[in-house]
């Protein structure tokens, strides 16, 4: 059985990646990316404002 949190089920904590903004209790539209060092959260201000990069990092079977 996995006992790390589920991520749709726990309550979000920390900030934007980029810009710092707080995530709210309901991060709805917020992109969440599992990185080595944890969660890592993105507004969705920002998402917006890096789509080209966020794209970039897509795999080919995508396109």
């Amino acid at each position: 059985m996995d006992d790390r949190p589920d991520a749709r089920t726990t309550e979000p904590a920390g900030a934007c990646q980029l810009c710092g903004t707080p995530v709210p209790s309901v991060a709805l539209a917020w992109m969440l990316e599992s990185t080595a060092r944890g969660a890592a959260w993105t507004c969705p201000a920002c998402a917006r404002a890096n789509l080209r990069a966020i794209e970039s990092k897509l795999d080919q079977e995508y396109w």
